[in-house]
């Protein structure tokens, strides 16, 4: 009996760690579309353009607001520096043109320029990407890594 269970264990293991990598990319990028969103909300609320930094060589990302010519640290919990999980990576580019892009703005209008696409990859391979199909609607998700995450 016990050699089943132990059998039965073995053979699920590879699945159930697949699957936690796949959670911790899941919650990262949940945690990324919270503080895009955030700072849209922050842009409209406040009107004040806002930016969302990424920071791909150190896993990075954050956010801050204009202060005349400058953008400055937000001074609240939303506005520290948030990074993906190790082994993760997170690159931010501009879709027509495949270029890497440092920032995007958020307006008091809601708009969102210029457009992008924001892909994080996981240590498995698995991805949660996100883009923006217009200025106007900020980031949806396009890609979750729940397909390649799910133990069998």
């Amino acid at each position: 009996m016990l050699a089943v269970i132990a059998t039965a264990l073995a053979l699920a293991a590879p699945s159930l760690a697949g699957w936690r990598r796949g959670q911790r990319l899941q919650s990262a990028g949940d945690e990324f579309l919270a503080v895009a969103r955030h700072g849209r909300a922050l842009a409209i609320a406040n009107n004040a353009v806002h930016r969302l930094y990424v920071d791909p060589a150190n896993g990075t990302y954050w956010l801050m607001a204009q202060d005349g010519q400058q953008f400055v640290n937000l001074g609240t919990g939303m506005g520290r520096v948030f990074g993906v999980p190790d082994g993760c990576r997170i690159a931010m580019i501009k879709p027509d043109a495949n270029e890497p892009l440092e920032f995007v703005e958020f307006y008091p209008t809601g708009r969102m320029q210029p457009p992008a696409s924001v892909i994080m990859t996981g240590e498995g391979g698995d991805t949660y990407a996100f883009e923006t199909p217009s200025p106007s609607e900020g980031l949806i998700v396009v890609a979750t890594p729940h397909a390649q995450a799910v133990p069998q």
